[in-house]
């Protein structure tokens, strides 16, 4: 007999077991991770919402009227921080037209142009690195351009990122990829799409991308429009003291997503319930 039951998923087999469990009296925490829900009826039976950012609170708030508290994920820390690192490459993970591969390809080819020496990296997620062969340019003689094929060990590349890319086109409801550079210590720099600015805080660097790169917008940005990532790159790679505090910035944010950190604000939410449970 739980006090709370944490759930999501708009499967009927999940909704009918949040209803059973609000019959017996027992609180449901539905657990809100993506935007795949347009309609209501999935949080019919939830006592509350939860949401792993303001940005995503914010959005379904005004799209369905729903609302409720914000925790965001916890970072297993055991699985995801690199040890001896070599810090080499400006690393983009996932090339896919929603994670901004277009955006990536101006930056990678104005780079090769300008600082051929800072290499990057494409990691392979459910995007393959020939998903780059969609775009209408060419990359195949860029000298400064590395694969590494999928991997279920993120270690494997964060162990060599310098610096980590995240030109997402899709609103982001967190932003995992940044929250896991950070916890390494790398610099991240990312678009200001969805909780984006959000995950980053006051550490990384949030750039804008204009609005009629659509999500899966395959036109590739003007040299202009990326020339401040380039700046930042170049800055990371030529100003030791800056790309310092840059690890210090990214090692203290990623602190707020330690597992005792968010576990606390999750106890502190079920002992809520718990008590109201009581009192009733």
């Amino acid at each position: 007999r739980p006090d709370v039951l944490l759930t999501y998923g708009g499967h009927p087999a999940s909704l009918e077991l949040m209803r059973r469990a609000r019959a017996r009296g027992i609180a449901v925490v539905f657990h809100l991770h993506n935007f795949g829900y347009n309609y209501r009826s999935a949080f019919t039976d939830a006592t509350t919402v939860l949401f792993p950012s303001e940005y995503s609170r914010r959005y379904h708030r005004e799209l369905l009227g729903i609302d409720g508290p914000v925790i965001p994920d916890a970072i297993p820390l055991d699985r995801i921080i690199a040890a001896d690192p070599e810090p080499t490459y400006v690393t983009f993970i996932n090339p896919q037209a929603s994670k901004g591969m277009a955006v990536f390809a101006r930056i990678a080819i104005e780079m090769d142009r300008r600082r051929p020496e800072i290499p990057f990296l494409v990691v392979e997620g459910r995007g393959k690195s020939d998903a780059l062969a969609q775009l209408p340019v060419d990359l195949s003689e860029l000298r400064n351009l590395h694969r590494m094929p999928n991997t279920p060990d993120p270690r494997h590349f964060y162990r060599i990122s310098r610096a980590v890319l995240v030109p997402s086109l899709w609103r982001e409801s967190l932003g995992r990829v940044p929250m896991e550079a950070m916890a390494n210590g790398i610099p991240v720099l990312a678009s200001d799409r969805g909780a984006l600015p959000e995950t980053l805080g006051d550490a990384g660097s949030v750039l804008r991308i204009p609005e009629r790169y659509g999500e899966q917008s395959l036109e590739v940005p003007t040299a202009r429009e990326v020339a401040p990532w380039l700046a930042i790159l170049e800055r990371l790679w030529d100003d030791p003291a800056f790309a310092a505090r840059q690890r210090e910035r990214a090692l203290a944010r990623a602190q707020c997503w330690a597992p005792g950190t968010v576990a606390g604000q999750f106890e502190q939410l079920f002992r809520a319930f718990n008590k109201a449970s009581s009192n009733s």
